[in-house]
């Protein structure tokens, strides 16, 4: 199987992000939730490479994921991983009704630093084992 190296883009299809989001909510506990996703274009989002609108009380959610070209043009300092921001956002699923809607507060601050570091963590942990594509 072949290893994705951090210099590598993971461009992925809405069919791909689907198949991976199935694989990640049954790592994550998640299967209970219904996510629908989303590739959009920069307009849709400001200064962020994804995110996630969820229902709590339904365990709904809507997870939007930036296109290729407009995550090359806004010029973010990282290649574009879609199986990471779709990883990422999932996280935050796990999370819903403890996180702050308060961005830039400290605690919005430090919630998305534990974010970043559980995602890396998985992300991480996955590579080093299945390597990629992921065999689901």
């Amino acid at each position: 199987m072949k290893k994705l190296t951090s210099n590598e883009e993971l461009i992925l299809t809405v069919e791909e992000l689907y198949e991976r989001c199935f694989y990640w909510q049954d790592i994550l506990g998640l299967q209970v939730w219904e996510f629908e996703i989303k590739i959009v274009d920069g307009d849709d989002l400001h200064d962020s490479m994804a995110d996630i609108v969820w229902v709590l009380s339904k365990r709904q959610a809507v997870i939007r994921i930036l296109e290729a070209e407009a995550y090359r043009k806004k010029k973010f300092s990282v290649l574009q991983d879609m199986e990471r921001s779709l990883v990422h956002e999932l996280v935050h699923a796990t999370f819903a009704g403890l996180l702050s809607n308060e961005q830039d507060s400290a605690m919005w601050i430090m919630e998305e630093q534990a974010v970043n570091t559980t995602t890396n963590a998985l992300i991480k942990l996955q590579r080093k084992r299945w390597g990629d594509p992921l065999p689901c």
